[in-house]
């Protein structure tokens, strides 16, 4: 799989909130019930975002998630190169990302224990057999409001992961195969 993680930490750039509400939507807590996972619109559509938002938001992950979404990717917004295929297998794409919180506080807090992890993830990412699919990891700065009504800043990552394929079909089972692979490279990895 291709992989590589960059950093966006700035006064105008986007950053994760815990809990977050927009536009009718409002965060729902998978931490405490990750079965919840399969009530989302996105995983009700898409199976294998379900499994990872389950595995992801288990009592035993080092990590929580916050938000996501999924959405199809036009041919020329993909890259063979980068897909690690050929243009023949860029016809259809399906994209996703998912906001992660890292749990233990030592490493929520600490850019560099989150510089760590990613080169460690990316490093397990580039090793893992998925051709047809990218992996994409972007440090942000995260707000956490905890249990106790105080807001607590850290850092969190936002994971995209790109598949295509020859058709739709295709590009969202490599998607999947994806998905399914990155997750026990990042609870491992953390």
């Amino acid at each position: 799989m291709e992989a590589d993680w960059s950093v966006e930490i700035g006064e105008d750039l986007p950053r994760i909130v815990v809990p977050w509400a927009a536009d009718g939507y409002s965060y729902i807590d998978l931490r405490s019930h990750p079965e919840a996972a399969a009530t989302l619109s996105e995983t009700q559509a898409y199976p294998a975002l379900r499994w990872a938002l389950m595995d992801l938001n288990s009592p035993s992950s080092p990590v929580f998630t916050s938000k996501c979404d999924v959405w199809g990717v036009p041919p020329d917004d993909l890259d063979w190169l980068e897909m690690e295929t050929t243009a023949d297998n860029t016809k259809a794409g399906l994209a996703c990302y998912i906001d992660l919180v890292r749990r233990e506080g030592g490493a929520f807090a600490s850019f560099l224990e989150q510089e760590t992890w990613l080169r460690r993830t990316t490093t397990g990412l580039r090793a893992t057999p998925s051709p047809c699919s990218r992996a994409e990891l972007v440090l942000r700065e995260v707000a956490v409001t905890g249990f106790d009504g105080e807001s607590h800043d850290g850092f969190g990552v936002t994971l995209y992961i790109t598949g295509c394929g020859r058709n739709v079909n295709a590009a969202q089972r490599n998607w999947g195969t994806a998905l399914a692979g990155v997750v026990p490279v990042l609870v491992g990895a953390a």
